[in-house]
């Protein structure tokens, strides 16, 4: 899992984007449902970082490597896409489609 975090660490996460999106309430997050990214390539990469990050630290709370039923369930359970989605508007000042 080491491995997995050196790369998911290429790009390090802006702590001040994090603490506003983790300050946001569920319906705050679905204001940026319909964001589409201008780079769909680094948005999947950075995503990919992202959820290689919070696999790893998953991991961590559980003290081994979660399953493909545990990943899923984290994700689904923290609105981790939500997050994302919000985090990567935020930092990369992606307009918001109408």
């Amino acid at each position: 899992m080491g491995g997995n975090l050196q790369h998911a660490c290429e790009h390090r996460f802006d702590e001040s984007v994090l603490d506003r999106i983790d300050s946001m309430e569920a319906h705050e997050l679905e204001g940026y449902s319909n964001f589409v990214p201008r780079d769909l390539k680094h948005y999947m990469s950075l995503q990919m970082q992202w959820l290689e990050v919070g696999v790893y630290f998953l991991g961590i709370n559980l003290g081994y490597q979660p399953s493909e039923t545990q990943i899923a369930d984290y994700v689904l359970s923290t609105k981790h896409s939500k997050r994302f989605r919000a985090y990567y508007a935020l930092k990369f000042s992606c307009p918001l489609s109408n």
